[in-house]
């Protein structure tokens, strides 16, 4: 009965890792592209972000890189005002999180003994 148990959470565990696996290259592929610039506006370095096309002609900002190293209260009130239908979250660093990208949310990753951003937040 043990044995059993064990190949049938073994068996799981190698499916998962086999589906996983092609979707997190993917996303560290594109996370990579976005690192390297691909999409980035070419405007100033204080406004350095990924700009999203809308219907209307407008864009939206996706990223927030002038956040990085800022206090993390900060970077939520800012962001919550340049774009107050998203739902910002603070999250710190370290901890796990949901792997599902969703274009309502921003996560904001902070260290938790000095208070300040450690990543770029962006939508996702």
């Amino acid at each position: 009965m043990k044995l059993c148990l064990f190949f049938s959470v073994l068996s799981s565990a190698f499916f998962l890792l086999l589906t996983s696996a092609p979707l997190a290259a993917a996303a560290r592929h594109e996370h990579h592209r976005a690192d390297k610039g691909v999409g980035h506006s070419s405007s100033s370095s204080s406004t350095s972000h990924i700009n999203v096309k809308m219907e209307g002609g407008g864009e939206v900002k996706t990223r927030w890189t002038e956040l990085h190293a800022a206090a993390v209260d900060t970077a939520l009130l800012t962001i919550k005002e340049e774009r107050p239908e998203l739902t910002v979250v603070k999250v710190v660093q370290g901890s796990m999180v949901t792997m599902d990208y969703r274009l309502d949310r921003v996560r904001v990753f902070y260290n938790e003994d000095t208070g300040l951003v450690t990543a770029t937040p962006r939508v996702g």
